[in-house]
């Protein structure tokens, strides 16, 4: 029995120390799928973790992120290749998003560390809800402080104010309004109405309002700071000349000039667009738009017209019917000269002014809307307008005959020397604007993998 004894003894020293080395070998297996677990959810929770950090981003600032970028453009942070450190991670990452449409935003954040790799992706869908609410409009003209018609002024429908001082609306030589005035809470129409001596005055009811009349005006859109593209001016002998809105996203453009008896046709497609420029110097040419996507353009700087120019006519020549669609362009002035429309010119869109003053005179015509931050609006000499001049900062002045089919809301409004207002389009669509109606956009997370 004495060598199988030795037998069993050797075999269970054998079976030992195969059994600790396979228990070395698993301990060091684990230790190893620990680091490489570890590592990965690492790279895993730096990339979540930029992903936030993007979405954040856009969802404060929606206009001033650069991870929002423009309609059909990519961002790249630090670029399409490289990663950024993330010291208090320990890691690097990089971020991609994607503006589909302006409807879609598709983001790509990946985080390293050490070795691991993880990339994570989400889809933001845009949606710009309400936008700025509009106030109702119900009457013609409404002023904040006072009415003075004179000169056979007149106003073509209801009026109103918002005082309840004595002597606010005031009418000589004929003038008059053929609708009803409403006047401030309080007010007394015998004290508030200076009446004409002779026909004209209120046809209508006068009557006191239970509260007055709300008009705010939305935020002026922030001006981002870009990258400097080139200036573009027509071609002397290539008439008109193209211009391809696609090629300038996200580029500022010092300037686009269109020279004499030239015409631009900035190609749009069928996406929306945005159109960054300092100075905007049309002489006596004509910028039209191709295709039917939306525009907007920012003019920082200045606004020129010579005579005879138009804008979103879709025309070559001044002789050439305007048949532009309104509701394509929406206009973003920032500048401090004067906006002026004179000598035959023709604007066709919407124009929104952040604080200049604006004069409309000389035959030029405007289909759209104005909105205006200015202290002044001053309308003469043959002008016509189907619009609406949405002005409560404003004194507005109609002059020298100079009319308007649509309706104005001023600070204070006078009419003289034949002018008038008639009141039409009271239903029709203001733009859809950003403001204090709440109406930023707003993101939703549709996909998240």
């Amino acid at each position: 029995m004495g060598k199988y004894a030795i037998f069993i003894v050797s075999a269970l020293i054998f079976s030992m120390l195969t059994y600790s080395s396979a228990l070395r070998n698993a301990v060091f297996m684990s230790n190893t799928r620990t680091v490489q677990t570890h590592s990965e959810n690492q790279a895993y929770n730096i990339a979540q973790s930029a992903a936030m950090v993007a979405i954040n981003d856009i969802r404060s600032d929606p206009s001033g992120s650069p991870f929002n970028p423009d309609p059909d453009s990519t961002y790249s942070y630090p670029s399409s290749s490289d990663f950024e450190d993330w010291v208090e991670m320990h890691g690097e990452y990089n971020v991609t998003t994607t503006n589909q449409g302006d409807t879609l935003l598709t983001i790509r954040s990946t985080g390293r560390f050490e070795e691991s790799v993880y990339q994570v992706r989400i889809g933001l869908v845009k949606t710009t809800g309400g936008g700025f609410v509009w106030p109702p409009i119900d009457t013609a003209v409404h002023a904040e402080e006072d009415i003075t018609l004179s000169g056979s002024g007149t106003i073509q429908g209801n009026a109103s104010t918002n005082s309840a001082s004595p002597g606010a609306v005031s009418m000589n030589g004929g003038a008059g309004i053929t609708g009803n005035l409403a006047i401030g809470p309080g007010g007394n129409p015998d004290d508030i109405v200076n009446k004409p001596n002779w026909h004209g005055g209120v046809q209508g009811e006068v009557f006191a309002l239970d509260t007055p009349y709300e008009y705010e005006l939305p935020d002026f859109p922030d001006l981002p700071v870009l990258p400097t593209g080139s200036s573009f001016e027509t071609e002397k002998w290539n008439d008109p000349t193209d211009f391809y809105a696609n090629q300038y996203t996200g580029y500022y453009i010092p300037e686009i000039s269109v020279n004499q008896n030239r015409s631009m046709n900035i190609h749009v497609g069928d996406q929306n667009r945005k159109i960054y420029v300092g100075n905007l110097d049309v002489k006596n040419g004509h910028i039209n738009f191709v295709g039917t996507g939306k525009v907007e353009l920012y003019v920082y700087n200045d606004i020129n017209f010579g005579a005879g120019s138009s804008l979103n006519c879709n025309a070559q020549w001044s002789a050439s019917p305007c048949n532009g669609e309104t509701s394509q362009l929406m206009t973003y002035y920032g500048g401090s000269n004067e906006f002026r429309l004179a000598g035959g010119q023709y604007f066709n869109g919407n124009l929104y002014i952040e604080s200049a003053d604006a004069k409309f005179t000389g035959g030029s015509k405007f289909k759209g809307n104005l909105i205006s931050g200015g202290d002044d609006l001053e309308v003469a000499g043959g002008f016509e307008g189907v619009s609406a001049f949405y002005a409560p900062n404003a004194y507005v002045q109609f002059k020298g005959g100079g009319n308007l089919r649509g309706f104005v809301v001023s600070d204070s409004y006078r009419s003289t020397g034949g002018t008038w207002v008639y009141e039409e389009n009271l239903d029709t669509d203001l733009p859809d604007l950003d403001g204090n109606g709440g109406g930023a956009p707003t993101f939703s997370v549709t996909y998240w993998n």
